[in-house]
């Protein structure tokens, strides 16, 4: 059996899709040219890579590769341990079934390779940010997603599209600003953008030697970063272009920007940075808390007023999100547990559930509804049944693994001695199913919308392996909450959140044993 170097291969999550982007612009003007060859092969083989580098199995639970040979912390850094691995593989496997379903779903708009440049210029972007081991990269990432997302949002080129891009990209524009005033900061009072050096000198700075004035230096970094993620993540009260996204973008664009962009940009660095960087304490974990819950009040708000099916996909979604951000703040093993569960599932079924109302835009092309037609059993029973099962798993209905993530959770915040939290997460969950089951009234429960005069394409068998593949990922999570799946897949990331002292030792000590 071939063994791989784990070092070498961290790198090729950011050369691969690259190479990817180049090969298509290329290639496109030949003859008998495959974009969709190519794209399968590289996110299939992107898919391997992070699967194998998530269980192999060694005394070391952190990787360092450092760029060009040089060392810590003047060198630019690629890292990756429990939480980043759990990322990776969480992308790509979601990925990896919204390429297959795009492979045939872009048929109807021009220029398909541009589409699937895009998409890869996206996985650069996204693979960056989660294995950067400096601010400085992180923030170079970050915006080279940004500006895919941005590309990718307004591919179809129409006036909605159009319109909500530009909004889309003035707020990804703020966010990025308040990220970067957060690293110029960080950067004066640390002299470093190595983030396990960041943490090395503001853990000596606050416990060794005490200077005063770093606590409100801390606390200012905190509401920097804090409230640009924030904004990335699409978060109430900055939840407008969430909705959005799933209004103008194509079906496949919007499967990856909300269920994998969103958690990326805004989920995982604030993980990274708050837990393992900054570090923790009682008052800030208690504000992220009410944030939290606040961002879930909101979301009922929104998705009691809306009357649109895709802003009430954007709006629930919000809610998972909310319960996430909860979960992590409560800082306890088995709340973090939760909400990992928690983020796997609502990105699944995000995908799931939106890829599932585009179908029927394609199927209808050149009209669009947005979803808001019916399937009947009778002569549609695949795409009926498909349906049905996709909002179920969206409202985590058991025995879908959202709703043991949910009861994990809550369960997990009172014991912690928030009940008051615990509390308010358990009626906006509730809350969340009830709108969200009376504002998609009018779907496949609901006869009025039906046009039996309507002609409709026939689904392609790439659309509905991909449905069938989100389907059984959502059923089959569900042995993650068995205890030895448990010790294998997310034990690793687990300990990476809860170790937040721990981080800038174990980066140097791998630095060193390499």
């Amino acid at each position: 059996m071939i063994m791989l170097d784990i070092q070498q291969i961290i790198p090729l999550f950011i050369l691969i899709p690259l190479l990817g982007v180049f090969l298509l612009a290329l290639l496109a003007r030949k003859k008998n040219f495959n974009a969709d060859l190519i794209l399968f092969i590289i996110v299939f083989g992107l898919l391997l890579l992070s699967g194998y580098l998530f269980t192999f199995k060694t005394k070391s639970l952190l990787y360092v590769y450092c760029l060009a040979g040089w060392q810590l912390p003047e060198a630019i850094t690629f890292i990756v341990d429990g939480l980043a691995a759990f990322f990776l593989l969480s992308v790509y496997l979601i990925t990896f079934c919204i390429m297959v379903y795009s492979l045939r779903y872009i048929d109807n708009w021009k220029g398909k390779w541009k589409f699937y440049a895009l998409f890869l210029l996206l996985l650069t972007g996204a693979n960056g940010v989660i294995i950067s081991g400096d601010l400085f990269t992180l923030y170079l990432f970050m915006e080279v997603t940004a500006i895919a997302s941005y590309a990718l949002f307004v591919f179809s080129l129409e006036a909605k599209a159009l319109a909500f891009g530009f909004k889309y990209m003035i707020k990804g524009v703020m966010a990025s600003a308040l990220i970067f005033l957060g690293i110029v900061v960080c950067y004066c009072f640390t002299s470093t953008l190595a983030l396990a050096d960041i943490a090395n000198q503001l853990y000596l700075r606050q416990h060794i030697v005490s200077d005063p004035a770093m606590g409100c230096v801390v606390l200012f970094i905190q509401a920097l970063f804090f409230l640009g993620l924030l904004l990335k993540s699409g978060i109430v009260p900055f939840n407008s272009w969430v909705s959005d996204i799933n209004q103008a973008a194509l079906a496949p664009g919007k499967a990856m920007l909300l269920a994998v962009i969103v958690p990326v940009l805004g989920i995982y660095p604030f993980l990274r940075i708050y837990f393992n960087i900054i570090g923790p304490n009682d008052q800030s974990l208690a504000i992220v808390r009410m944030f939290a819950l606040a961002a879930m009040i909101g979301s009922m708000f929104w998705l009691y007023k809306t009357k649109s099916n895709n802003q009430g996909i954007a709006y629930h979604l919000i809610n998972e999100f909310g319960l996430v951000i909860l979960a992590m703040a409560t800082n306890t093993p088995w709340a973090i547990f939760g909400g990992f569960l928690q983020l796997l599932n609502a990105q699944i079924t995000a995908a799931l559930v939106i890829c599932n109302a585009g179908l029927i835009d394609y199927q209808a092309y050149p009209k669009q509804f947005s979803g808001q037609l019916k399937y009947s059993f009778k002569s549609r029973p695949i795409a009926f049944f498909n349906t049905i099962f996709s909002k179920l798993a969206f409202i985590s209905f058991p025995p879908f693994l959202g709703f043991w993530s949910k009861l994990i959770i809550i369960v997990a915040v009172w014991k912690a001695g928030y009940q008051v939290s615990a509390l308010g997460a358990f009626l906006c969950v509730c809350l969340a199913v009830i709108l969200f089951i009376k504002q998609q009234r009018f779907l496949a429960l609901n006869s009025r919308n039906r046009q039996p005069d309507l002609k409709l394409k026939k689904i392609k068998f790439s659309l509905a392996v991909s449905l069938s593949l989100m389907l059984g990922l959502c059923l089959g999570l569900n042995l993650l909450l068995a205890a030895d799946y448990k010790e294998i897949f997310l034990k690793p990331a687990i300990e990476t959140i809860l170790s937040t002292t721990k981080y800038s030792k174990a980066v140097f000590k791998a630095e060193n044993e390499k």
